[in-house]
């Protein structure tokens, strides 16, 4: 999974998909939007990533 920070996320305008709850080191919990879909591409490969609950 990749993750992006909400700004970013804002600027490239992602559609949110769902909320996740993500667990801290420090035993803290949250909830969070999951956005996507991105497209990076390196050199010729161009993994896609999506929601993949």
């Amino acid at each position: 999974m990749l993750m992006l920070p909400r700004d970013i996320v804002e600027e490239l305008d992602l559609t949110i998909l769902r909320k996740a709850i993500v667990y801290y080191a420090d035993e803290r919990k949250d909830e969070l939007d999951v956005a996507g879909t991105v497209t990076i591409k390196i050199g010729k490969r161009t993994p896609d990533w999506t929601d993949n609950p």
